[in-house]
């Protein structure tokens, strides 16, 4: 990538030193103006990499001339101002495509021990006959879901809404292949683990799954679980 000479950047009104100074690469650069539209990064956009808080941070630099502006975003969990380096990326299949999430890594660490409680708890008592029996047939689901963090491409959206006794549309978990995060250090990614804490192994998957159907079975009825499954 070009090197772009940027000495120092201003974040929250603090000059802080560059190390180093590059050109965003196109593809990742294209994932940022996909998800920031508005946020003007169609032009010279110059990655710095700088000591901040003790951590080695890459912050994106929109460059006009000699005029240069960081680009900060929000982790919708903390509701901290970050990087969008910063920020979880996601796919939905092995080949599919990377999306930004906005959620910061110490964010999603936090977030991920509840979910598997969550999911467990729409199982167990639904919102509705539909979305009990789409889970049902999806099995058990281990790894981070949240229509509102991990959105799903407005293409797929249908295969994740179920219609309720009431005509009201439904949400259904859709979980993520995988997940990711730039490292300044490597100047590369790094996985990050998508799994759910709490939730099973994969070799462990089918006794977990044996136990919470019987949980359903002892709740709403062996023969009415059967019928949804069948």
């Amino acid at each position: 990538m070009t090197e772009i000479k940027i000495d120092s950047i201003t974040v929250d009104d603090e000059s802080l030193k560059v190390t180093q100074s590059k050109l965003v690469d196109p593809e990742r650069l294209a994932r940022y103006v996909a998800t920031f539209p508005d946020g003007g990064l169609e032009g010279k956009v110059v990655q710095c990499t700088v000591e901040q808080d003790g951590e080695q941070i890459d912050h994106i630099v929109k460059v006009d001339g000699d005029n240069t502006e960081v680009f900060l975003t929000e982790c919708k969990i903390s509701y901290e101002d970050v990087s969008p380096t910063q920020l979880i990326e996601y796919q939905f299949s092995s080949d599919g495509d990377w999306f930004l999430a906005h959620v910061a890594l110490p964010s999603l660490e936090y977030y991920r021990q509840s979910k598997y409680d969550i999911w467990k708890n729409m199982l167990i008592k639904p919102n509705c006959e539909a979305a009990l029996k789409r889970m049902l047939n999806t099995g058990i689901i281990s790894e981070l879901f949240d229509d509102q963090i991990f959105i799903t491409p407005a293409k797929d959206v249908h295969n994740y809404e179920v219609e309720d006794e009431n005509g009201k549309t439904v949400r259904v978990p859709h979980p993520v292949h995988a997940l990711r995060v730039w490292d300044s250090s490597s100047q590369g990614f790094k996985a990050v683990s998508a799994h759910l804490e709490g939730a099973p192994e994969k070799d462990e998957e089918e006794k977990e799954w044996t136990k919470l159907l019987g949980v359903l079975n002892t709740e709403h009825g062996e023969e009415y679980i059967q019928s949804l499954l069948d």
